[in-house]
């Protein structure tokens, strides 16, 4: 299931769910995630944004990996799961594999205790194929061309 926070509104794949408070569900993509981290620290706003990502029911780290992480991300990463370890739910998105982590991360130290924490009451949900973007992306393509040939087939009749 891909959740998505959009202001105070939230869907799933099966649909619109409703609205929501920020104090249930935030989501943010990975990679600014870390940025609301550094900028936070720079304004001297970091207990604040920590108290934040610790209170939210359900914190959404979407497309971890799909942008290379600045340096210190793992440090900053590894803060946020292990405050939320046992207390809220975190669910994270990504198209690595767990394998991927120590090399993405680039510190081993950090990563071990990070996978042991998402995995500990965690389920991993791996997902093969095509991405249903592609699929419904060549559907729409398929459906398109058929609507095309049969505008063509009657065009061709008419003229006879």
């Amino acid at each position: 299931m891909y959740f998505k926070y959009c202001s105070t509104f939230y869907s799933t794949a099966e649909g619109d769910i409703g609205p929501v408070t920020e104090a249930l569900l935030l989501y943010r993509e990975a990679h600014q995630l870390i940025e609301d981290i550094h900028e936070a620290r720079e304004l001297g706003a970091i207990r604040k944004l920590r108290a934040q990502l610790r209170a939210t029911e359900l914190r959404v780290i979407d497309d971890l990996f799909l942008r290379k992480l600045p340096a210190g991300a793992a440090d900053e990463l590894a803060d946020v799961l292990m405050s939320r370890h046992e207390k809220v739910s975190t669910l994270i998105t990504s198209n690595r594999g767990l394998d991927d982590l120590a090399k993405l991360l680039g510190d081993m130290v950090i990563v071990a205790p990070l996978i042991d924490r998402l995995m500990h009451h965690g389920h991993l949900l791996k997902f093969d194929g095509k991405s249903w973007r592609l699929k419904e992306a060549a559907a729409r393509i398929a459906k398109a061309s058929v609507a095309r040939v049969g505008e063509f087939d009657q065009a061709t009749v008419g003229d006879f």
